[in-house]
């Protein structure tokens, strides 16, 4: 909470709120397994699970809740058969790089074939390397949507990026949205060294996203409202693939606007 920082993602616990929406609407789903790193990220993600599936959906049953070491688990097969064992009918993380996909790879390998829901198991090898396996299983939660392009100047966009960088992904759209909305900062303040008229510019501004909807920065706690997505990994309707696999993610459900009305304990202190 400093007037210095802005977020550009949707906080974890948004995102969480979108995807047990998501959950909370799919009666087929009646327990869900947890498991996550030992750390910050990880225990919001485990705690707030449990707080918004008691909400919205107090018929399901967390039959799993655990975190490991971050990067220290080389084979995670105990942790895939204790979710297979206890039967899950879907598995929440917030795992990410290899403890993502070391432990995606493990469950699926163990026969699980519910869904996965995710926040970082796409791109930068990722999805190469779950091809055909993660299929009808991974699903993310996220912003910007590649898959279908939503317009012809995203498509321009993205086949630019392609054409200057073949071996890249635009894995992480909402970078655009960083870029154009400190342009339009600056232009706004007449200035790009009075940091302080630069960032009063930036907050409250309202903006179109290249990747679909429109962008908020909220004033209160400088994090960015937008449309949150939960996607697919699949090879199927699939425009612009990742790591060259032919597999890439494709928009689902989508809430808009997402924490537009979300709570926040930020007391700013401005210059």
């Amino acid at each position: 909470c400093s007037f210095w920082h802005f977020r550009f993602d949707a906080h974890a616990v948004m995102k969480l709120d979108v995807l047990t929406d998501f959950i909370a609407m799919n009666d087929e789903l009646s327990s869900v397994y947890i498991i996550g790193q030992d750390y910050s990220f990880g225990q919001v993600v485990a705690d707030n699970t449990i707080r918004l599936l008691g909400e919205k959906r107090p018929d399901i049953e967390i039959v799993g809740n655990e975190l490991h070491p971050i990067g220290k688990v080389k084979d995670f097969t105990p942790y895939a058969r204790k979710i297979v064992a206890a039967g899950a009918d879907a598995v929440i993380t917030g795992n990410w790089g290899a403890d993502m996909l070391n432990l995606g790879k493990a469950v699926i390998e163990s026969g699980y074939k519910g869904p996965i829901y995710t926040y970082y198991a796409a791109g930068s090898g990722i999805t190469a390397a779950f091809g055909e396996a993660g299929k009808g299983v991974i699903r993310l939660v996220a912003e910007g949507q590649i898959n279908p392009p939503v317009s012809g100047e995203a498509k321009a966009y993205i086949d630019a990026y392609i054409a200057k960088y073949p071996d890249g992904n635009v894995d992480q759209p909402r970078i655009t949205n960083v870029i154009s909305m400190l342009a339009k900062a600056i232009d706004a303040a007449g200035t790009a060294t009075d940091v302080v008229a630069v960032a009063k510019k930036l907050e409250s501004m309202k903006s179109d996203n290249l990747f679909g909807g429109t962008v908020y920065m909220r004033p209160q706690d400088h994090q960015l409202i937008q449309d949150v997505h939960i996607e697919a990994h699949t090879n199927e309707g699939v425009t612009y693939d990742y790591d060259k696999s032919g597999y890439g993610l494709v928009v689902e459900s989508t809430v808009e606007m997402a924490g537009m009305d979300s709570p926040t304990s930020c007391k700013m202190e401005r210059p």
